[in-house]
Parts: C-alpha cells; structure tokens; sequence
C-alpha cells in the first residue's frame, strides 16, 4: 500500500465492481481513514455490508 499513497488516482475494483476511482486523498477523506489501507478496507467492508443487504432482501421475496 505505500505505492497506493503516492498515486495520483486509485481504483478500487471488488468482484467486478467499481468501489472507488479518485485520488488517495479523497478517499481518506471519505472513508475517515488515516491511510490509504484503512480506507480501502472500509471500502470493502461497506460492499460486503451492501452484498449482504441485497442477499437478505432477495431472500425475503
């Protein structure tokens, strides 16, 4: 991740989704986080956290 901190643009992709696309700033600054790593989990738990959602709701159909 010490690569990801100098980059001027990030992307974030999980399972063929885009979780993020902006600079290392940015998503600190979205996320909360103090690094680029903390952030990027974020991200990733926030998508598992929305799969999770879409998985009960289709199930309750």
């Amino acid at each position: 991740m010490d690569e990801a901190e100098r980059c001027h643009r990030l992307l974030l992709m999980r399972e063929g989704e885009v979780l993020a696309d902006d600079t290392p700033d940015a998503l600190r600054t979205r996320t909360g986080a103090d690094t680029v790593e903390e952030a990027f989990l974020h991200l990733v738990d926030e998508a598992a956290a929305r799969a999770r959602t879409t998985r009960t709701k289709e199930a309750t159909r």
